[in-house]
């Protein structure tokens, strides 16, 4: 029965009738699934420096709170608080390349909807990278999509290289000035 003509219209009927419902139906349900992924629990791990086991090191502690942003499939937040956090390179690894980004500090790899940077609750967090040992990246993130990394700090915490002029030496002894 046509509902324009008998009238008995509803929006319902009339929409499908006059032919808006047959692909709307199709992009309506759609919007919908994306809306609910975009909108779906999203996953918040917070950390602070007194998080860090040892308190010399914060790699463990970030790599730990990415795996878990990693595992959770979804949208994700690594917020950290105000403070020092001081990372080390990963020891033992030999660096080929000059750009030094196979093995990074912080590591961003493989994830998907992640936000990893200040929490916004005060002064920016600072990620203090020890450059001992050959160095390596602050942060590298491949294979990944949709990360941010926002309100951030990086600094040395002490400088791979040193500056100064030598002013003597010996067999056992340097002096740097």
């Amino acid at each position: 029965m046509n509902p324009v003509t008998s009238g008995t219209w509803d929006g319902f009927e009339g929409a499908y009738y006059t032919g808006f419902g047959s692909m709307e139906l199709i992009w309506l349900l759609a919007t919908m699934a994306l809306l609910a992924r975009q909108g779906g629990a999203s996953t918040t791990v917070r950390l602070a420096p007194s998080d860090c086991v040892p308190l010399t090191d914060c790699r463990p502690a970030i790599a730990a709170a990415v795996a878990k942003c990693r595992e959770s499939g979804g949208p994700c937040s690594v917020l950290l608080t105000s403070g020092d956090y001081r990372v080390s390179c990963p020891e033992g690894v030999s660096r080929p390349s000059m750009a030094q980004t196979e093995h990074p500090a912080v590591s961003l790899h493989g994830v998907s909807g992640l936000t990893f940077g200040g929490d916004g609750s005060g002064p920016r967090p600072q990620l203090l990278i020890d450059y001992t040992g050959g160095g390596c990246a602050a942060i590298t993130i491949a294979d990944s999509a949709d990360v941010t990394v926002r309100s951030l700090r990086i600094d040395p915490y002490r400088l791979p290289f040193t500056v100064g002029s030598v002013i003597s030496a010996s067999a056992t002894v340097v002096r740097i000035r």
